[in-house]
């Protein structure tokens, strides 16, 4: 049997990150759509988000984005488990750390200013 790349309990916090983030991603495509479009108490920011929009419409673009973000870290945690270069591991883990970190945040974000702007 092959020897694992990662350790058990850098794999189960790897895991743990990873869904920190997956779900912070949804709940930010959903706190935005909830903002944008059904409160109108903001804007979207971000250009191609809003040229999107325009195309699928408010609620199809925050679907995408959602999508779209737990795409990108279901390609960073097989890396970050498996890969066979160790400089590849700790990038993609890296990876998985910051997103966990900024998602998480922006979550609290999202529920301060929903707090605070109603």
């Amino acid at each position: 049997m092959a020897e694992p790349l990662v350790s058990s309990r850098r794999a189960r916090y790897l895991w743990i990150c990873f869904g920190i983030a997956a779900l912070a991603t949804v709940f930010d495509a959903f706190s935005s759509w909830q903002i944008i479009e059904v409160n109108p108490i903001a804007a979207e920011g971000n250009p191609m988000l809003s040229s999107l929009s325009e195309l699928v419409g408010f609620g199809g673009a925050m679907t995408l984005r959602g999508i779209w973000g737990v795409a990108l870290l279901l390609v960073l945690l097989p890396i970050a488990l498996r890969h066979m270069d160790a400089r590849g591991r700790r990038l993609a883990g890296f990876g998985i750390y910051l997103a966990s970190t900024v998602l998480f945040s922006l979550a609290i974000y999202h529920l301060w200013f929903r707090a605070t702007y109603g």
